[in-house]
């Protein structure tokens, strides 16, 4: 379920746009929020609330999720901490921008989404190819 939802908020954010400089999506987000809705399995559609502080081991019911991104590349950190057990994981890789459509590629794995900008908030939609539903993913500026 954490690599799901990982990656499921790391494919939105990282394939989504919105039109403008490149320099609007430098910088650190954090996540906020996560919608799965409309999903193959009606047992899937889920809401969550994200921790916009970094989580510790002593944190039970901690999701963190935060993306940089500079002009070509982003990484993606992820700190979770649930029933005693506390993981983190960091990844790098690239992107590209077209209009509103973003992709975004880790170790040879792509996947393309659409986002927008509005202020410090960032919104990313995207079909999710692995659990067949439609997540709504909002991240703030750092």
């Amino acid at each position: 379920m954490k690599n799901l939802l990982f990656f499921a908020l790391l494919g939105a954010l990282l394939f989504s746009s919105c039109g403008g400089d490149d320099d609007d999506l430098v910088g650190n987000w954090v996540g906020v929020s996560a919608d799965f809705v409309d999903c193959d399995d009606p047992n899937e559609n889920s809401s969550v609330t994200l921790s916009t502080e970094e989580c510790t081991a002593a944190d039970d019911g901690c999701f963190y999720v935060e993306f940089i991104f500079t002009e070509t590349t982003v990484t993606a950190n992820s700190q979770i901490s649930f029933f005693g057990v506390f993981e983190t994981d960091s990844e790098s890789g690239s992107y590209t921008r077209n209009g509103d459509e973003i992709e975004v590629c880790f170790d040879g794995d792509c996947q393309s989404s659409q986002f927008s900008i509005d202020g410090d908030i960032l919104t990313i939609i995207t079909d999710e190819d692995l659990d067949g539903c439609m997540s709504t993913n909002v991240f703030r500026r750092k």
